[in-house]
């Protein structure tokens, strides 16, 4: 009886009959692919049995962040309407939710041009940080409406639970790679330069030159202590030394802002900086605005107009807390995703610059609370301003990129 022969194993022996291009057309094409398949075989990621899971949860989240950045956002604006349409309008009201209302857009921009957990997580913070700031400053009057209540509830629960979200979401995501999440270049970028610290130092020495030139020569306005006048006051009397000293501020710290950031990074267009050139030099022509038309108060400027220059104070304390806002988020988020070099002077910088961010905001807020009457609050919240330009000179020399996280990166 024969012995059956097993079927063999081994791969067919190469064409021997002849050179190559003798051989058939589809042994030339397998031939010709084998160094393809061995490449791929060797660069293919090893299979993730979290990714299905992760896909869902990450989804999941960033609608959550959408959909609340969108509730607190028509909210703010429906608010708004009811406030306006009262015959007593309320100055806090108003403030906070033209705040909220930009924030909230821009917070929507960012959860679909930049999606990642850690911009949910900020984001739905600061959203829960201005709501709760708002519940403290209206618990401090004497009425505290129930409509203001219920809109204050309705929009910290949501806030609340979309920031748990992403939070459960983003622990749970194990070692699992995110799909849809590739942002790894820096927001706002910047290069090194020495340029912001030096007009952030030179604005703040002019703004403190001019102060002191008004307070120590005023003889109208002047009150002791001296804080207790607004500084628009001081300025309205001094008003031929003021404009020429606070033009030189918005001169300086229009380059600092210039070369802090650059439209063209790495040969693209960094849309970001943009968008921070357009806000902070809105807040600078805020800055001056105020200055050419002042309030009024010593009836000595030869341009006072009381409506005019409370119009540009809040385009200027307004712009200048939306840019405080944005580049301080994007420092952190920097941060968290470690694209800038993990180390003591940039959490000391984020930590100065969230400090400054929430004086700038907060004080400004409780003196618009106050009806402008506590001008101390405005005092402390300028200067507040004036270290946050500082804080951004430190992080163009002091603060890194990380220029090997970047490479190991580039192709992804």
């Amino acid at each position: 009886m024969l012995k059956s022969e097993e079927p063999s194993t081994e791969a067919p022996p190469p064409y021997q009959s002849g050179t190559l291009s003798e051989a058939p057309p589809a042994y030339q094409s397998l031939t010709a692919k084998a160094p393809l398949y061995e490449q791929t075989a060797a660069t293919a990621p090893p299979y993730n049995p979290y990714a299905s899971a992760c896909k869902q949860q990450w989804g999941g989240a960033q609608r959550a962040a959408i959909c609340l950045f969108s509730w607190l956002l028509i909210a703010n604006v429906v608010g708004m309407i009811i406030v306006a349409s009262m015959t007593a309008l309320v100055p806090l009201t108003i403030y906070m939710s033209v705040i909220l209302g930009l924030i909230n857009g821009l917070f929507i921009a960012a959860s679909i041009f930049l999606p990642n957990y850690e911009t949910f997580m900020i984001c739905s913070g600061v959203d829960i940080f201005f709501i709760t700031l708002w519940i403290i400053l209206s618990a401090t009057m004497t009425e505290y409406p129930v409509l203001g209540i219920v809109f204050h509830v309705l929009g910290l629960v949501p806030s609340l639970m979309v920031l748990g979200y992403v939070i459960y979401s983003k622990r749970n995501q194990g070692n699992a790679e995110l799909f849809v999440h590739k942002q790894y270049q820096l927001f706002f970028p910047w290069s090194y330069s020495k340029i912001p610290l030096l007009t952030g130092c030179l604005g703040v020495f002019f703004c403190l030159l001019c102060q002191i030139v008004v307070v120590t020569t005023s003889t109208v306005v002047k009150k002791d202590p001296f804080y207790a006048v607004s500084i628009s006051s001081y300025l309205d009397e001094l008003y031929g030394a003021s404009v020429p000293l606070f033009l030189m501020v918005v001169i300086v710290l229009g380059i600092g802002t210039f070369y802090r950031h650059p439209i063209y990074f790495e040969s693209k267009l960094a849309w970001g900086n943009v968008f921070a050139i357009i806000t902070n030099g809105t807040a600078l022509l805020g800055l001056f605005g105020l200055t050419i038309f002042s309030n009024e108060d010593s009836e000595k400027s030869p341009n006072g107009n009381l409506e005019v220059h409370l119009l540009f104070t809040n385009i200027c304390f307004i712009c200048f807390s939306l840019y405080e806002l944005v580049h301080t988020l994007g420092l952190a988020m920097n941060v968290l995703n470690k694209r800038v070099d993990f180390s003591i002077a940039a959490l000391l910088t984020l930590a100065a610059q969230i400090v400054c961010n929430i004086g700038t905001f907060g004080f400004y807020a409780a003196w618009k609370a106050s009806g402008m009457r506590t001008n101390l609050f405005e005092w402390i919240s300028v200067t507040f301003i004036w270290f946050y330009f500082i804080t951004i000179g430190f992080m163009c020399i002091f603060v890194s990129s990380n220029k090997e996280l970047n490479r190991s990166y580039a192709n992804v």
